[in-house]
Parts: structure tokens; C-alpha cells; sequence
């Protein structure tokens, strides 16, 4: 019977394991580095969303449909642990602003991604940094300086 639990066990760790490694992390830290140079940033690509295009889906957190598969948005949630107010990025598009030590939240279309980010005034940006946003689950980046 010890023999059958141990095995088990052993099976359901790895099966387990393995799905964890396919859903991909939930949450990344940055520190802050310095720009070289003065022309443009290359990882950004639209300063400001000006709703012409696409509009994105309601989530069902917000009263929308849910959906049998997967969801095409996910939770982005920003810890800003810096003095500084910080510009968000989510492949080259700016999302948002968030505060000198603030969070900031938001809806973003799932899959993989480019998150940056760039605090305005300063030499200082956060990134680039590759992410996997899960669709239907929360993302969580730390900025560190």
C-alpha cells in the first residue's frame, strides 16, 4: 500500500509540474536601468491608445460573456516600487500610467508579450521583458529601481 501512495505521489508531482511549466509564470520583477543614447526608443511604438482600432472584448469580470475556451484578456497588475511616476508599454502600445510607489490595473489582450516601461523625465525604463499573459488569469510586474 506504501508502495502504491509513494508511486502516486511521485506521478501526480511530476504530471503537476509539468502543467505548471506550460501555463508559464504569473508574475516578473524589473530594476530600473539606464537609456543609452538620445534618439528614439525603439520600444515604443504607439505613445498613446487613440480607440481607432480593435476594441477589446468586455472580460467577464466586467459583466461580459463568458467563454467555454480560453479568454482573450488578462489581469495586468503593476506594483510600482519607485519614486517615480512609470509609463507602461504592452507590445510597443502605452496602457497606462501608474504612480510613484502606486499599482495600476488592467485588461490586456492575452498570449505573448512585450511589457516596457519608462519613466518620463528620467533616463530610466523598465525592460523590454518577455511575458506569457495566461488568457483569463492575473499578471503581476514589480518595478524595482
Amino acid at each position: 500500500m506504501k508502495r502504491f501512495l509513494l508511486i502516486g505521489l511521485a506521478v501526480m508531482t511530476l504530471l503537476g509540474g509539468a502543467a505548471i511549466a506550460q501555463k508559464g509564470p504569473s508574475s516578473a520583477s524589473s530594476k530600473a536601468s539606464k537609456s543609452r543614447g538620445s534618439g528614439p526608443d525603439t520600444n515604443i511604438k504607439m505613445e498613446r491608445a487613440d480607440n481607432s482600432g480593435k476594441r477589446m472584448m468586455k472580460p467577464a469580470r466586467k459583466g461580459g460573456k463568458r467563454t467555454r475556451g480560453a479568454a482573450e484578456t488578462t489581469y495586468l497588475h503593476i506594483d510600482n516600487r519607485t519614486g517615480y511616476y512609470v509609463d507602461i508599454y504592452v507590445d510597443g502600445a502605452n496602457v497606462g500610467t501608474v504612480s510613484p510607489y502606486g499599482d495600476s490595473y488592467g485588461y490586456v489582450h492575452s498570449g505573448s508579450d512585450s511589457l516596457y516601461a519608462k519613466a518620463p523625465g528620467t533616463d530610466l525604463h523598465f525592460g523590454p521583458r518577455s511575458a506569457y499573459l495566461a488568457p483569463g488569469g492575473t499578471f503581476t510586474w514589480t518595478l524595482t529601481e
